[in-house]
């Protein structure tokens, strides 16, 4: 997405805002949060806060103490981290990278507003994105392994690093072509403090506390233009972002990824027989099914009229299909009565699954629309894979 020219005055350049403090006049603020990963007996990795495991392919990368490898993460939450032990808290590891995916605000749970400090996105990639701070090193840049990450040419892919130090939080540049501005002036290493303004590249975050009003309202307006208000689940715009992000990751780095188009089988004569209100409440159920599917790091949305997809990070074609067929089973399952009688709903699925020649959202897009085509062709109520 580029840049929004309304809070800056050049791409890149300084946005001036009334009142700001410069840097030097920082004072500290405090926080709170605690990391969720614990090893496991087998030696794995999950996330205590959502039903997900990391996989053995990564492991290694939490093993590792300061590892160039991107360090997984699920798309619920951003306090999936490696144990403590291997956190180093006092200055920001410039090599290590993590996958950032807040889609929590996103997925029907309630945006975290308590105590606390977050960087709240105004301008350029990923406007109205929160991201809460604790005690770990958060990066901010445009490779897709940062925490925030920024999708604008003139961030850097390692832009700048924010950590706690003592009772507040402390922001560095990582040698960024474009310098990190704190307030409008350059800063190598400085103190943040409640309203500070951070230029990155061409984007504008904020720092403040999280159980702020104006924390509390970039949280609901970002509620609003990411999520389906219908089903709760993500919407075609914050979907088609994350697939990108994700699919960014499989580019270079080989992770497995497939992506589910479900479509509602002659939902049409359901709105014509029985009205739009009887169809938005299968609408609701349908996203039900596949908010419980989309469990760990899957991500569902609705991304279309009767039409929904699961993004399946780490998932090969075969448990792919099997996730597809979950779903499908469970729709048909579903107890539904229209007027006075029973009704069975089913669904038609396309899955793909990402090949290395695949560099664009599109070529999974289009491989999955053409599976769900032969679905629809070869009867309906069925999964049908690309070829």
């Amino acid at each position: 997405m580029p840049p929004r020219p309304s809070l800056a005055s050049t791409r890149w350049g300084p946005m001036r805002v009334p009142g700001a403090r410069s840097a030097s006049s920082a004072a500290p603020m405090g926080s709170g949060g605690n990391a969720c990963v614990a090893a496991s007996p087998d030696r794995s990795l999950a996330c205590m806060e959502c039903p997900v495991s990391v996989s053995r392919s990564h492991q290694a990368v939490y093993a590792a103490a300061h590892g160039n490898a991107p360090r997984r993460r699920c798309w619920r939450t951003l306090r999936c981290r490696p144990p403590d032990r291997l956190m180093n808290r006092s200055i920001p590891d410039t090599n290590a990278s993590t996958m950032q995916m807040r889609t929590d605000r996103v997925d029907g749970s309630d945006g975290e507003t308590g105590g606390g400090a977050c960087l709240v996105v105004l301008q350029g990639s990923s406007l109205g994105q929160r991201l809460d701070l604790d005690e770990h090193t958060v990066t901010i840049g445009r490779d897709p392994a940062c925490e925030l990450h920024l999708d604008v040419r003139s961030v850097s892919r390692r832009h700048a690093a924010v950590w706690r130090a003592g009772d507040g939080y402390r922001i560095r540049d990582l040698g960024a072509t474009n310098p990190t501005l704190l307030n409008e002036h350059p800063v190598q290493e400085a103190v943040l403090a409640d309203g500070d303004y951070i230029t990155i590249g061409g984007c504008v975050l904020k720092f403040m506390q999280r159980s702020s009003v104006e924390a509390r309202y970039h949280e609901e307006i970002y509620q609003r233009a990411t999520r389906d208000a219908l089903t709760g689940l993500c919407n075609r715009r914050l979907f088609l972002e994350l697939l990108e992000r994700e699919l960014q990751r499989s580019v270079q780095h080989g992770y497995a990824l497939a992506l589910l188009i479900v479509d509602l089988d002659h939902f049409k004569s359901i709105n014509d027989t029985h009205g739009h209100v009887v169809g938005d409440r299968v609408l609701e159920q349908v996203g039900a099914v596949l908010q419980a599917v989309a469990r760990g790091n899957a991500l569902a949305a609705r991304i279309g009229g009767e039409e929904f997809a699961i993004a399946l990070p780490e998932h090969d074609a075969a448990a792919a299909r099997a996730v597809a067929e979950r779903i499908r089973a469970n729709v048909e399952a579903l107890p539904l009565r229209l007027g006075e009688q029973a009704h069975t709903l089913t669904v038609s699925v396309g899955v793909a699954s990402w090949r290395p020649g695949w560099r664009t959202v599109g070529q999974v897009l289009a491989a999955a629309d053409q599976a769900l085509y032969r679905a629809k062709e070869a009867g309906r109520n069925r999964v049908e894979a690309a070829t």
